[in-house]
């Protein structure tokens, strides 16, 4: 379920838009795991450039890259973006590795 958000979050970051959202699967296969009905949530918005998103289990979160402006956002269910990290050292990805989070 967690890469869904992760999936739909790399989609809906580039969404600038406040009207209903529609996608277009290019792969019929996309509907075996993402209802063809559901509703879309814009969760944060405002990006030039955005990379790496990541869910992290244990914390509910997750975490994305503004790369332009140097910062890691993060968002949790029910609340707004945040920043999580400034500067980011310019990190374009973030990784998760023995349930740890590397930039």
């Amino acid at each position: 379920m967690r890469f869904i958000y992760v999936f739909l979050f790399a989609v809906l970051i580039m969404i600038s838009c406040k009207s209903k959202i529609q996608l277009e699967a290019a792969d019929p296969s996309f509907h075996e795991i993402i209802d063809a009905e559901a509703n879309w949530e814009v969760i944060a918005e405002g990006f030039t450039w955005s990379e790496g998103p990541v869910w992290i289990e244990r914390e509910q979160m997750l975490l994305w890259t503004d790369v332009p402006k140097n910062i890691v956002w993060s968002w949790q269910e029910g609340g707004e973006k945040e920043v999580y990290l400034t500067p980011s050292g310019g990190c374009n990805r973030i990784l998760m590795y023995n349930l740890k989070v590397l930039f």
